[in-house]
């Protein structure tokens, strides 16, 4: 009896199936023949150009982005001005209190300029000068050198760059040279030429031999003393420096003897003798003449 029963509901379920699968191939509709489709000719279309933009490649992985700061502002360095240390004030030095001496100065070597009329030489010297030449100041004496040929290189040097003028004195005390009006003196001016006026005496130089014979010719002179003429300044220079071998406390009633020399640059006064005692230290009388006078 089951198997009858299991074949009967086969039965039946085959029987549905088919029932439902007939309907639907009887309604199946029939596709028509269609005619084949003419292309359509496409219309051109502009071609783009593209840009290629190459993009830099990716950071790389866990890379950790920089960390962007904010500007520094600087601001500006003021640097203070060093400050020097205040100076030391100096100790106050107690004053020297030094006996007078009378004794004569050590052995120096003296140099004057002709051309610095304000050193202290010279205005020393125009002191002396002075004195000089109204009888009250020193007894000064320089001698010439002894060798004819020292006394005639000097006496070019004395007149080629110092000014040195011969003449010739009468008995009246007037001064003739070998210029000016004939037969008239001259007129000296104390403010340029030295007062302090010097003999020839011993041998002279034969230049000099000849100027006396000039002004005697010119003046028609029969005599005359011959003397030297020398500028104040030479003068002034001369005894300046002279004295500065003597103590100031020496200077009056002061016996002073020396003689002339020369050398190249320079007219010397050396073998110089205060009050009889001998000095080592000699005077130099330097001007930029001198150096034609070698």
């Amino acid at each position: 009896m089951t198997e009858k029963a299991s074949m009967f509901v086969t039965a039946i379920i085959g029987a549905a199936i088919i029932f439902q699968v007939l309907p639907t191939l009887n309604h199946t509709p029939l596709v028509k023949p269609t005619a084949p489709e003419v292309p359509v000719p496409e219309t051109p279309q502009k071609v783009r150009t593209m840009t290629v933009v190459i993009l830099p490649p990716p950071p790389p992985p866990h890379a950790p982005s920089p960390k962007v700061l904010p500007p520094k502002i600087i601001s500006p360095t003021i640097t203070a001005p060093k400050q020097k240390p205040p100076a030391a004030k100096p100790e106050k030095e107690k004053p020297r209190v030094e006996k007078p001496s009378l004794k004569l100065t050590e052995p120096t070597q003296i140099s004057v300029k002709i051309e610095t009329t304000k050193e202290d030489a010279v205005k020393e010297g125009r002191v002396l000068l002075k004195l000089l030449e109204t009888g009250k100041g020193p007894d000064v004496e320089i001698a010439w050198p002894e060798r004819s040929d020292q006394k005639r290189k000097l006496f070019e040097a004395f007149e080629t760059c110092l000014g040195l003028q011969t003449g010739l004195m009468t008995k009246l005390g007037t001064i003739y040279v070998a210029s000016g009006r004939r037969g008239h003196p001259k007129k000296i001016n104390p403010d340029r030429t030295s007062l302090f006026l010097r003999q020839s005496t011993g041998a002279l130089p034969p230049k000099e031999i000849k100027q006396h014979a000039a002004i005697r010719a010119y003046h028609s002179l029969s005599g005359g003393e011959p003397v030297r003429l020398f500028a104040r300044v030479v003068d002034a220079a001369l005894l300046g420096g002279l004295f500065q071998l003597v103590p100031a406390k020496v200077k009056s009633g002061v016996r002073v003897r020396g003689q002339y020399g020369l050398k190249a640059g320079a007219i010397t006064i050396e073998r110089i003798s205060v009050n009889g005692v001998k000095q080592k230290g000699k005077v130099e009388i330097r001007t930029s003449l001198l150096g034609l006078c070698r």
